[in-house]
């Protein structure tokens, strides 16, 4: 026979535990409903019929992003060396993003995301003249440099975080805080352009699994550290 005979500080203890065990588990659980949601809406954003831009407003970026947009305006030239973005692999080859920027018919400056390039041949230039283009708007507005990012080289045209007002003053213009991902054979789009990827990592249902368990074997070994045995005789 064992009898429960709890003491204060262990229980004191586990139930503190017990509080940010149940609390990171109750919070990936709400991150896996908000990274559902969020996939949801980025398949549904990408696949609806294309917008045109002069309708959607920029000012609130994350309510746009993922839209598929048609743009109708003119590229910029770059007064330097091609603007890359970021070291990628694709197929054996290593290589960058190109970048470059879009002034619309409407007077707005956009970055323009052009597609992989890789490093061993010559970027594309953008086309000449007006264009219409055929992209995913991205929301570019929280970009800032991470501690593992290295700094920007905008004298060699290499970046590894997205500077919007740095990339601005190159380009000559103030650019929108949302960026533009050519869709492949859009216009300026490079022979490799691919549609964003939507298999975002979602690995929150695991993480909840994991604390709540975590509180469960927390909250079983106190019971039985908490429980000791009686002589059925007395």
């Amino acid at each position: 026979m064992r009898r429960f005979r709890p003491r204060p500080l262990p229980t004191v203890i586990t139930l503190v535990v017990l509080l940010i065990l149940a609390s990171l588990g109750t919070w990936q659980v709400q991150r896996l409903q908000w990274k559902n949601d969020l996939l949801q809406r980025m398949e549904e954003r990408t696949t609806a019929e294309p917008v045109l831009l002069d309708e959607v407003r920029l000012d609130d970026p994350a309510a746009v992003a993922w839209r598929r947009v048609r743009v109708v305006g003119r590229f910029l030239a770059s007064p330097g060396p091609p603007e890359l973005y970021g070291v990628e692999s694709h197929g054996g080859q290593l290589g960058s993003r190109l970048l470059g920027a879009v002034e619309t018919a409407d007077g707005r400056t956009l970055l323009v995301d052009r597609g992989f390039t890789p490093e061993a041949s010559v970027p594309p230039a953008p086309p000449g003249g007006q264009v219409e283009l055929d992209a995913i708007l991205r929301d570019r507005s929280e970009d800032q440099q991470t501690w593992f990012l290295p700094d920007n080289d905008p004298a060699t045209g290499h970046w590894f975080w997205i500077d919007l007002a740095e990339l601005g003053r190159i380009f000559g213009r103030p650019l929108e805080p949302v960026a533009l991902q050519l869709l492949p054979g859009s216009p300026g789009a490079t022979v490799q352009a691919k549609p964003p990827r939507l298999d975002l990592p979602n690995n929150h249902l695991g993480y909840a699994i994991t604390w709540y368990g975590l509180a469960l074997a927390l909250l079983l070994v106190y019971l039985v550290f908490s429980s000791e045995r009686t002589d059925p005789r007395s």
